[in-house]
């Protein structure tokens, strides 16, 4: 007989993982198909999705790698979350903010770029996905 007390999936952090798989699946679909996707630059082509790539990234959920036309790699590091506020109240978004600053800082970013030419950040949110 089931149970009306179980813990909905997002209640317990079933919620990012279901979105972030989700998401996963599109960008395997664009390196499948060799399509060039705005995350990289529209001109790059995915050569490898990751999923919880710490040891690549600080922003680890989704960690995507292609290579420009002069043969460099570009990559993307993707966090996702369901549901973030991304204010100064909220801290359960500090470490993801600490972990964007860390890749901005290491990578050469300014006022004007988030990151070098070669490194991008982003958030993929419930509601809009923005990289930067």
């Amino acid at each position: 007989m089931p149970t009306t007390d179980a813990s909905s999936p997002y209640s317990t952090g079933g919620g990012g993982v279901w979105l972030e798989h989700r998401y996963a699946a599109t960008l395997v679909g664009a390196l499948l198909t060799e399509d060039p996707i705005s995350e990289l630059g529209d001109d790059v082509v995915p050569h490898s999705v990751r999923l919880q790539a710490s040891y690549i990234s600080p922003i680890d959920d989704v960690v995507v790698e292609g290579r420009t036309r002069d043969d460099r790699v570009r990559r993307v590091s993707i966090g996702v979350r369901r549901d973030p506020d991304l204010t100064t109240s909220d801290e359960k978004s500090v470490p993801l903010v600490r972990s964007f600053l860390r890749v901005v800082t290491e990578h050469g970013g300014t006022a004007d770029r988030c990151t070098g030419p070669d490194r991008a950040v982003g958030v993929l949110c419930r509601r809009f996905p923005y990289c930067c």
